[in-house]
């Protein structure tokens, strides 16, 4: 009869897999923490028309708008563009 090679378990999932193959399989193993992704929450853009051309940082985002142009920004973006009394009515 042939050598019968010993299983380990993987620490995340709990399948089995040799010796040789184990470390290979818990780096890729879906259930591994540092291979899971965060739920990444899609942001909700908003149109925006400018009544005035400005440049400026807005968080750690430069922007260049241009007076009569109409753009999708973020939530706060356009809060803060409209707070500064920069937003057209569209």
């Amino acid at each position: 009869m042939g050598k019968v090679e010993e299983k380990v378990a993987c620490q995340y999932c709990g399948k089995e897999y040799s010796k040789a193959g184990i470390a290979n399989h818990e780096k890729s193993c879906a259930e591994n923490p540092a291979n899971k992704k965060e739920d990444v929450k899609e942001i909700e853009l908003f149109d925006i028309k400018m009544k005035d051309s400005i440049e400026c940082y807005i968080g750690d985002q430069y922007y260049r708008l241009k007076a009569g142009e109409t753009y999708k920004v973020s939530a706060n973006v356009k809060e803060i563009l409209k707070r500064a009394g920069l937003l057209e009515a569209i």
